[in-house]
């Protein structure tokens, strides 16, 4: 009990006594998060089928070198040009048009993306010549924080902090459409499916 734990949840869980995130901590987060889940979707889009080998890792390491230097002197916010930048370069990758099945990779947050805990289990399909399909991490803040309006709303219990979450859901929404966006202009890489669009089909 007397190591502190630092954990990041919105729910109470650990009051991160060693560690507070400030606001503008939190806007780098945001663009992180949304960085991240592009450079996902476009290895896993290029790497099962690039013709030279290594290729997909040079160009996955080469941005995430760039993106740390925007990130370390604030010029991270011009995602339309930076976006674009890195689809330009993700696309000039030489590729096979061999059609290869497509495999989804859900479940427990932490489970689905650490490679420590899925046994690598990214790099075990494409190496059985399949293509890796890995929901952004966007999705899962989107739907946590419409988590908490839904259950306001079912129960009838309605606060500041539905009204926060409700606010802060329809912020992260339009960084979601507007990379959507970017990526249905380009032309050649398939984008996410909208949230909203997965809302409806739930219901």
């Amino acid at each position: 009990p007397q190591v502190p734990v630092i954990s990041l949840n919105f729910s109470g869980l650990e009051k991160n006594p060693a560690f507070r995130l400030t606001v503008p901590m939190m806007i780098k987060l945001v663009y992180a998060v949304m960085y991240g889940d592009l450079l996902m979707l476009l290895y896993n889009q290029c790497r099962p089928y690039e013709i030279n080998k290594g290729d997909t890792d040079k160009m996955l390491d080469k941005w995430q070198n760039r993106l740390a230097k925007l990130f370390e002197k604030n010029k991270f916010t011009n995602t339309t040009a930076h976006y674009r930048a890195i689809l330009d370069d993700f696309a000039s990758i030489e590729r096979s048009d061999v059609k290869k099945p497509k495999v989804g990779i859900v479940g427990e947050i932490y489970v689905k993306y650490s490679p420590l805990a899925n046994n690598d289990l990214n790099e075990f399909l494409i190496s059985e010549g399949c293509e890796p399909n890995v929901p952004g991490l966007m999705d899962f803040v989107l739907y946590c924080a419409i988590n908490v309006v839904n259950d306001a709303s079912l129960y009838d219990k309605k606060t500041k902090l539905t009204l926060g979450y409700s606010i802060g859901y329809d912020v992260l929404y339009k960084f979601q459409k507007k990379q959507i966006k970017i990526i249905k202009e380009h032309g050649v890489f398939t984008p996410p499916h909208d949230f909203e669009h997965l809302r409806k089909c739930a219901d």
